[in-house]
């Protein structure tokens, strides 16, 4: 029978430093870590994919981390500088890293519509987000610009735990991708619920608030 167990992730062609537990159970077949694979509740029926996630009827899902690394890199001259430096830092996904998306906590989703020209004819779709960090010491500010398709899906079920009364829940995975015409991105963020937020943009900015940070002596 094969084991299931928690290795690490070491992104590849990244300094060792910045390089981390991504924090996934890989499935092993001998020595051989072959499938990114986490238990999880399975009474969810619906599933989700993305280009290297996908969330499974039996209540698990998979995440190709080192697959999705290369596709970012394969890429790059096509994202934006800011968000290819986004996408490739692994800090934003690890386990450890307290700037991770990962059991981030959704606190704020605003659409709003941009307004220029002279009768505020020209407008363009804006969405801003907020999350509190996974230890819950800064907050993580996503804002999207030029927005040209988004959709929010959240089922009744928690698909994954913890459950309760969490709202969303956890942020598991996200992912940053481009379109099939190379010309806009899109940035999909699966939270433990099952709820799934999908937007196609120009373009999004990250930016970190620190909060309750020492004071200087």
């Amino acid at each position: 029978m094969d084991d299931v167990i928690a290795c690490s992730i070491m992104q590849a062609n990244v300094d060792s430093a910045q390089a981390g537990n991504i924090g996934f159970v890989l499935k092993r077949i001998g020595n051989t870590c072959v499938k990114l694979v986490r238990a999880a509740h399975p009474t969810y029926p619906d599933f989700y994919s993305m280009k290297f996630f996908e969330s499974l009827r039996k209540g698990e899902y998979d995440f190709d981390f080192p697959a999705y690394q290369q596709y970012l890199q394969d890429h790059c001259e096509q994202f934006p500088a800011g968000v290819y430096a986004f996408a490739v830092d692994t800090r934003n996904y690890d386990l450890t890293s307290h700037q991770s998306l990962h059991d981030a906590w959704l606190e704020r989703f605003c659409i709003s519509e941009v307004a220029s020209g002279e009768r505020s004819e020209i407008r363009a779709i804006q969405i801003e987000t907020s999350f509190l960090g996974p230890y819950h010491d800064l907050k993580i500010h996503l804002v999207y610009s030029g927005v040209i398709e988004y959709s929010i899906v959240t089922p009744e079920e928690f698909s994954h735990p913890p459950f309760g009364a969490i709202g969303h829940g956890d942020l598991l995975i996200h992912e940053v991708s481009l379109t099939e015409n190379k010309q806009a991105l899109i940035h999909e963020l699966y939270f433990s619920r099952g709820s799934v937020f999908r937007i196609v943009c120009e373009n999004f900015l990250h930016e970190i608030e620190i909060l309750n940070e020492p004071c200087s002596t």
